[in-house]
């Protein structure tokens, strides 16, 4: 009975790991988009 859920909670644990990842890859994704809007902005005016 504690195994199966010992091994739910290992799955549960590394899925949340893989989600923080693409969060905090997510987050420095859309810092680049908004430099580069910024310079589009700089360079169209």
């Amino acid at each position: 009975m504690i195994s199966p859920l010992l091994c739910w909670y290992q799955n549960i644990e590394s899925v949340l790991q893989i989600l923080n990842f693409f969060y905090g890859f997510f987050q420095v994704f859309e810092i680049f988009i908004a430099i580069g809007l910024d310079r589009r902005q700089m360079v169209v005016n």
